[in-house]
């Protein structure tokens, strides 16, 4: 053999070398916990809106007006005394303040899985001209805004909002 050369690796090379495959394990680590991280969080927006959408879904079918009893904006007497049921409810602004965790059906019957999930409801009057404008619960135009957000463990996922008329008339479902 000729002098200065060698033949094998250095202890020095072996400890580099692992050190970059180590960064680099532990990057790509890191990369995939974090696309994981996003895929869930996308599924969760997509569950929210549907979410978002059944209950819109169901406050759009009630009347604009309680078609029984004097006008009262928000829950009328005997229309909220089980909280966890909206079955008595017969007119948009009955779910005013609305709020359930973990979303319920309507007759109250709390949904499998969605522990940490809220969703709640903001009924508001509505200028005919700027739906974006507020009025006072007793400044009555036509219109209410409804408003459903859908949030899981305090991070807002969905957010859905419906405009009523008061000149649309539902027609009665069976």
């Amino acid at each position: 053999m000729a002098a200065g050369r060698r033949l094998g690796v250095s202890l020095m090379e072996v400890t580099v070398a692992s050190g970059l495959m180590g960064l680099l394990i532990v990057t790509s680590l890191q990369v995939v916990a974090g696309m994981l991280k996003s895929q869930r969080f996308n599924e969760d927006r997509a569950r929210a809106e549907l979410v978002v959408q059944d209950l819109l879904t169901e406050i759009a079918q009630q009347s604009y007006l309680d078609p029984t009893q004097a006008p009262v904006f928000g829950p009328e007497s005997g229309e909220a005394t089980n909280p966890a049921s909206r079955t008595n409810f017969d007119d948009v602004d009955d779910y005013q303040n609305w709020t359930e965790s973990p979303p319920r059906s309507r007759s109250g019957l709390a949904w499998t899985g969605w522990n940490g999930w809220t969703r709640s409801v903001s009924v508001v009057h509505v200028d005919p001209n700027d739906w974006n404008n507020s009025l006072g619960n007793n400044n009555d135009q036509g219109f209410k805004s409804i408003t459903v957000v859908v949030s899981r463990q305090g991070i807002e996922l969905a957010r859905g909002q419906l405009v009523r008329s008061s000149s649309w008339k539902q027609p009665p479902f069976e």
